[in-house]
């Protein structure tokens, strides 16, 4: 049982591992095959070249639908708790 649990726990973080040591990959490192796992040489400044290469809008808009993520939540209680209001209003079961 518990090797199972460890090979679905491979299964599952395996592309997470995959993402973030791709962040770190030179595009020399990208086009290579075969493929590998783990770059030559860890470039940082990819992360740097990011954020400078998306502009302002697309960055706002990002963190605007994060910050919006947390609140879909609770407006799906407020739209369950309307309706039911409004079909004890009108006397019907919705």
């Amino acid at each position: 049982m518990l090797i199972l649990l460890i090979v679905f726990a491979l299964i599952f973080i395996a592309p997470f591992l995959w993402l973030i040591l791709t962040a770190f990959k030179s595009p020399a490192d990208l086009d290579t095959f075969p493929i590998t796992w783990f770059p030559d040489q860890l470039h940082w400044d990819n992360f740097g070249q990011a954020l400078t290469l998306i502009d302002y809008c697309t960055t706002a808009a990002l963190v605007n639908s994060a910050l919006m993520i947390r609140k879909v939540p609770k407006m799906a209680r407020l739209k369950r708790a309307a309706k039911h209001e409004t079909s004890q209003i009108l006397g019907m079961n919705l």
